[in-house]
């Protein structure tokens, strides 16, 4: 999570809180938003980033369920 918390960081992602007993592994603020890094089964190579609320009109991208 060292990487993407700098990459995060990078591009101006604000209070950055890691979660451990969850597949939403991080959550970060940005352009005023929440957003989430989620890792699928907790123990995979691969994270969905993406908006914590996909419900949100405009919307149009995947679920991170």
């Amino acid at each position: 999570m060292g990487a993407i918390n700098r990459i995060l960081r990078g591009v101006g992602a604000t209070s950055l809180k890691r979660q451990l007993r969850s597949d939403d592994r991080l959550m970060f603020m940005l352009a005023g938003e929440q957003w989430v890094v989620h890792e699928p089964w907790g123990d995979n190579s691969r994270y969905w980033v993406g908006p914590k609320n996909v419900n949100r009109p405009g919307y149009l991208g995947g679920s991170n369920s």
